[in-house]
Formats: C-alpha cells, structure tokens, sequence
C-alpha cells in the first residue's frame, strides 16, 4: 500500500511539474494605431463642466473596439465618458 502512495504521488508530482513547464504565449495582437491618432480632438477629447470648473469630462473618440483606460487622481475608469 506504501508503495502504491509513493507511486502517486510521485505521478502527481510529474504531471504538475509538467504543466509548469508549458511555454506561455501572450501577444496583444499588431499595432493598427500611430502616435499621431492618438491626440486631442481625434480620439478623445476633453470638456470642463460650465457649472463647476473644477469637473473635468474626458471622452473617447475611438472605434468600439477599443476600451479606453483613463487614469486619472480619483483612479481608473474604463467608461467611454
């Protein structure tokens, strides 16, 4: 019976370490953007509210499928708006 445990678990012990080994891929896929659109007035632009100056409103331009990530001192928001 001790044998049979040892043999188990070794096997266990094999196929984990098996799968740890697989090679990862991570691609994001090719860049269809340049630098020049992505600025102000082509894909995304930026209002202040007229009641409170201090409310900024920041709006994505961009095709659907792309999911705009603002970062901002409130923190992130993926919302078009």
């Amino acid at each position: 019976m001790k044998k049979i445990l040892h043999a188990v678990m070794a096997l266990i012990a094999l196929m984990t370490m098996a799968g740890a080994c697989s090679p990862e891929k991570y691609a994001l896929g090719e860049i269809d953007l340049s630098p020049a659109q992505l600025t102000e007035g082509k894909s995304y632009r930026i209002e202040h509210d007229a009641n409170n100056p201090n409310i900024v409103y920041l709006t994505s331009l961009m095709d659907p499928k792309y999911t705009a990530l603002w970062e901002h001192p409130q923190g992130r928001s993926q919302d078009k708006r």
